[in-house]
């Protein structure tokens, strides 16, 4: 969570996502095998954490963040609940751009991916989003009050 949190803030703060990555060594590996899988088309050396989060890029990184985040929330859930967060997260992703939002992909993609967060957690969806400091706009489609991600979360949302 503390990571996630991180990768949620406008400004990724490398020091603190640094010092997270040091507290566990499990997101470190897994890092390093996302950064060496063959679906990747780069082959380099790393240096650092710091150095693979702006190999792999931000909006990547924020991307690769929330996924793991999420597959390590739903140890426990049904892969259904997985399968539906990540759905709901490339879906929002891909109608930024008819939406008129292509700079907020990224966003698009985590408020996707956080839709069922309250089905991950067994907790009511404004606690969960009080852990959590999102973009207001994130903050307000996630809760029902509109804003200017709303359409985008309703459209995904069966609810």
């Amino acid at each position: 969570m503390q990571l996630l949190k991180a990768c949620a803030a406008p400004e990724l703060d490398y020091d603190h996502i640094e010092s997270i990555f040091n507290q566990e060594p499990a997101l470190t590996y897994r890092l390093l095998r996302f950064l060496n899988s063959p679906m990747l088309p780069f082959r380099a050396e790393i240096h650092s954490v710091r150095h693979a989060v702006i190999l792999l890029g931000e909006r990547d990184f924020r991307r690769w963040v929330s996924i793991v985040a999420l597959v390590m929330i739903a140890a426990n859930k049904p892969p259904e609940l997985i399968r539906t967060a990540l759905t709901r997260a490339y879906f929002c992703e891909e109608l930024a751009r008819p939406f008129g939002l292509s700079k907020s992909s990224s966003e698009l993609f985590l408020m996707g991916m956080l839709s069922i967060a309250d089905a991950l957690l067994d907790r009511p969806m404004t606690q969960v989003l009080s852990e959590l400091s999102l973009s207001p706009e994130i903050h307000s489609a996630l809760n029902g009050g509109g804003g200017t991600f709303d359409g985008i979360y309703r459209a995904q949302s069966p609810f």
